[in-house]
């Protein structure tokens, strides 16, 4: 197996710590030369690759049970449900979940079943490109880290933010102790309210399986009896780019009805809204316009289940 530069025997001393407190002053310990592992299924291609160095020490944080698996949990104040994801919850573990649709489909489309039962959400997040991080930007997720003395909570989106604009942190010695996500997403209420809540998660790759992303797009929409949008979430992704939630074009469909006209207002919004790049792979435009594409296909069919209809309409987006 490759190791990059490294010779065989520069193999890192592993620490296995049993709780946060003793994970942080290791870290604080050894400093720049050793990281936190938890699935290490990023890492090891990154030292394969001779994309990072691989440190002298690795912190392992898989004997910390707090940090493993979901609930649904009221916290307070305000009172309010919310879903509670354990950073060491694999991959795998978050795609059987039963209380959110929209994040079982996005961590079913990442890599292959054998890096999903390794890999974790929590590394998946860290990396700050991750394919699952479009649904928990929809989720409206918040991260919790351990600062050595206390928890602190920190917004998905600011955080994203933080890291576009200064790199992500190689030293930052923080732990991410959970993923706090919106409780109004969760998987539940009456036939009528789960009707009226759609959800949806897209990726496009060069390939159907196994294959980084090209582009990911995350929606959930919250209908009006009368089919008016009450709320919208949206985010698109993929590739190495920041993912990123469409605030204005969420704005622009709050509240309207899904007719033609608007929802090619929202396929303008969104190919000018998303900061798309462009690498050797796929064009910006190309990006924008595919994501554009695929959640507007989702307004419009939701739009169709809504009129009753069958086969195709007459008033199609052009």
């Amino acid at each position: 197996m490759a190791v990059g530069s490294y010779e065989m025997y520069s193999v890192p001393r592993v620490w296995q710590p049993s709780d946060l407190a003793e994970a942080w002053e290791l870290r604080r310990a050894l400093g720049a030369e050793s990281c936190f592992v938890a699935g290490g299924t990023l890492l090891r291609t990154q030292w394969e690759a001779g994309a990072a160095a691989m440190p002298r020490h690795l912190i392992s944080l898989e004997r910390i049970s707090a940090l493993k698996g979901i609930r649904v949990i009221r916290s307070s104040p305000p009172e309010r449900q919310v879903l509670r994801i354990g950073p060491l919850t694999t991959l795998e573990g978050v795609r059987r979940n039963p209380y959110s649709k929209l994040l079982a489909e996005a961590c079913r489309t990442i890599a292959a079943p054998s890096i999903r039962h390794q890999g974790t959400i929590g590394g998946n997040v860290a990396s700050g490109i991750g394919d699952a991080i479009p649904a928990l930007l929809v989720l409206g997720a918040e991260l919790v880290w351990f600062d050595g003395g206390e928890c602190v909570t920190e917004s998905l989106e600011d955080w994203l933010a933080a890291a576009k604009d200064s790199g992500l942190n190689a030293h930052d010695h923080r732990i991410l102790t959970g993923l706090v996500a919106n409780g109004d997403e969760i998987e539940g209420g009456s036939d009528e309210e789960r009707k009226r809540r759609i959800v949806f998660y897209h990726k496009v790759g060069r390939r159907e399986a196994f294959v980084p992303s090209l582009i990911t797009a995350a929606g959930s929409l919250r209908l009006h009896e009368d089919g008016r949008v009450a709320t919208a979430k949206l985010a698109v992704g993929g590739g190495a780019s920041t993912a990123q939630r469409l605030h204005e074009t969420e704005a622009l469909l709050e509240g309207k009805e899904l007719t033609p006209e608007m929802m090619r207002r929202v396929l303008n919004g969104i190919s000018s809204e998303w900061k798309a790049f462009q690498d050797a792979f796929a064009t910006a435009e190309y990006r924008r316009t595919a994501a554009a594409n695929l959640i507007v296909s989702e307004l419009w069919s939701t739009r169709r289940r809504n009129n009753g209809k069958r086969g195709g309409d007459s008033d199609a987006v052009k």
